[in-house]
């Protein structure tokens, strides 16, 4: 944590605020990316609270667009294809399975010497 003043912490998460959000909305992304080492180095909290924090404040982003989106009917693709994501989600998930038993079985194997 830097040790500053208040006024000054203030002033400066008020200003990496707007640097982050001009960078953010550049780029297109939500800007957790720089926000949560920010205020980790800037306001001294844990990277868990950190995180958190950042979530927090996108949520009325996410909650507005999922109303938006919901309103002009932009989730019907997904409705018609539902069957498709989900053969994808299973069939994924089982690859990670599958990946991951190699994975322990190559850990527990001896290796030759």
């Amino acid at each position: 944590m830097l040790s500053l003043a208040p006024a000054a912490v203030i002033a400066a998460g008020v200003v990496a605020g707007f640097f982050i959000g001009v960078v953010a909305a550049i780029m297109g992304v939500a800007g957790g990316e720089l926000l949560i080492p920010t205020i980790v180095l800037l306001f001294g909290t844990d990277i868990k609270i950190a995180g958190s924090l950042c979530l927090i404040v996108s949520l009325p982003t996410m909650l507005v667009a999922f109303a938006r989106y919901s309103r002009d009917g932009s989730f019907i693709v997904l409705r018609r294809h539902a069957r498709l994501g989900a053969r994808l989600a299973v069939e994924t998930d089982q690859t990670r399975i599958e990946s991951s038993d190699e994975r322990q079985a190559d850990l527990t194997t001896p290796s030759p010497r």
